[in-house]
């Protein structure tokens, strides 16, 4: 899970019966609530354990082609890295956001 994960959620959030795992939807319910927060927060800058080898030249002429069929310039690919205050920042945004949403309720 990544930071684009939680900007997905986060202007997801409160989406009721129609939301994909695109949107924010991590456990499936085709609703972007709380939980799926917390799962987000519990997985968030994980890597994958398994058994992936080494990327060779091979795959980064894939990746290369798959950016490229979908309009991204693949030079790009991996350097927006955003710094670790961001998060906190857009959690704390989220949070205001929340509460004021409740409020006009």
């Amino acid at each position: 899970m990544t930071i684009s994960d939680f900007i997905d959620l986060a202007s997801n959030f409160n989406t009721i019966g129609t939301a994909t795992w695109q949107e924010g939807d991590l456990n499936y319910d085709r609703n972007v609530t709380i939980s799926d927060f917390i799962d987000l927060a519990s997985n968030f800058n994980g890597s994958y354990a398994g058994g992936a080898g080494a990327i060779n030249s091979e795959d980064v002429q894939t990746l290369a082609s798959f950016a490229q069929s979908v309009g991204v310039d693949p030079s790009i690919i991996g350097s927006a890295v955003p710094e670790p205050g961001t998060l906190s920042l857009l959690a704390i945004g989220a949070m205001g956001l929340m509460s004021r949403r409740r409020r006009k309720a």
